[in-house]
């Protein structure tokens, strides 16, 4: 081998070296890099996590930021416990690198961050990087998994203030606001009247419709691919006893049709029965377990309207055909009224929390328990 040749090979041997270094070193920036990340993201979880708990009892819906307030008391558990680990062997600052948000719905968004200096990138003029973790959590109420009994067939949205009064649909892409609380004495109050089912909601009845389309009255034909009825009688059966089974684990379909008839019929005859075994025909006294046992006390399925329901897509007379996801609960009601004219008819009940109910199941209809709000994270 020539002398020249010599050199050259010291030139090459020497470059990939250099080379070779250079990407060692930043495999060791980037690995620093994601161990950095790993330990916001840590950080990030459990502070969306312990703002959620926030939640569990307060409204998301109260956009205050007022520490006696349910989003001003999420901001500070997700601060403090965001922050209580150390990231690179300190703490984060809870203000200046612990950012709290509330994406709807009902959720609550924690980024935390740090601007790390680098190692052998500085060879590269990179001296430092930020890097940042995000974690969303979310506080909603679930059911059980395994099969509940007592409930009537009806499936109902949340009620929600319409900002397009001549439609009374549920426009996502609206100035909508969904009421799943009491709040400040609208929405899911003790009492409030809603509308259980109604027959065709944009023509101009006595009972706002608070649905989300015309010409269906939200019957619940039963789990996805489970129970179905088996005609008008059974229909009618199943609302008079209300002891209609379905899994909370499973979506559930809506009824094709309004079938305002057999489900007019029916409550008429649950008011009656009620009337006639002495029962108050007024708003019971949510104190009294006696009065809490009136047929007229009923539990139904209730859906988030922001998830909306899915399949079908007939319209008049046919319903939607469709099927509510999973996520839905139930909420108890207290049958206020029914009525029909012409091709219009209605059923509207009054609220009934949770906390009002015993624990038991009994023969008279659905006696439950409170719902229980979980925390999650969601991303």
């Amino acid at each position: 081998m020539k002398r020249n040749e010599k050199g050259q090979v010291l030139v090459l041997v020497a470059l990939a070296i250099f080379a070779l270094l250079g990407l060692a070193a930043l495999g060791i920036d980037v690995g620093y890099m994601y161990s950095v990340r790993h330990e916001l993201q840590r950080s990030a979880d459990t502070g969306a996590l312990a703002g959620a708990s926030a939640f569990t009892t307060g409204d998301w819906n109260d956009t205050s930021e007022a520490p006696d307030h349910p989003r001003g008391i999420a901001i500070a558990r997700a601060r403090q416990f965001a922050s209580a680990d150390t990231v690179v062997q300190t703490t984060l600052n809870p203000v200046g690198e612990v950012a709290v948000t509330f994406p709807p719905p009902d959720r609550i968004q924690v980024v935390t961050s740090r601007n790390v200096p680098l190692f052998f990138a500085r060879i590269f003029g990179i001296a430092n990087q930020l890097i940042t973790a995000t974690a969303v959590a979310e506080a909603k109420v679930i059911g059980p998994t395994a099969t509940v009994t007592c409930i009537t067939p009806f499936a109902i949205p949340y009620p929600w203030r319409d900002d397009n009064t001549t439609n009374g649909l549920y426009d996502a892409a609206g100035n909508e606001h969904v009421y799943t609380d009491c709040e400040e004495g609208v929405g899911m109050c003790a009492g409030s009247a809603i509308t259980l089912s109604v027959g065709s909601p944009s023509a101009d009845n006595t009972s706002p419709s608070g649905q989300q389309s015309a010409g269906q009255f939200f019957l619940m034909q039963g789990n996805v691919g489970g129970e179905t009825f088996q005609g008008a009688n059974e229909l009618r059966n199943y609302i008079m006893n209300g002891c209609f089974s379905i899994n909370l684990g499973l979506p559930v379909d809506l009824m094709t049709g309004n079938n305002m008839g057999p489900t007019v019929q029916a409550i008429q005859e649950v008011i009656t029965r009620s009337n006639n075994e002495g029962y108050s025909q007024t708003f019971p006294d949510l104190n009294d377990a006696n009065e809490l046992k009136s047929p007229r006390v009923i539990r139904v399925v209730i859906y988030d309207p922001r998830f909306p329901i899915y399949g079908g897509g007939g319209g008049g007379t046919q319903g939607t055909g469709a099927s509510v996801p999973v996520g839905y609960t139930l909420a108890g009601f207290w049958i206020d009224s029914v009525g029909r004219q012409g091709s219009n008819g209605w059923v509207t009940g009054r609220y009934i929390p949770g906390t009002a109910f015993a624990t038991e199941t009994d023969d008279t209809g659905p006696v439950t328990g409170t719902e229980i709000k979980v925390i999650a994270l969601v991303q």
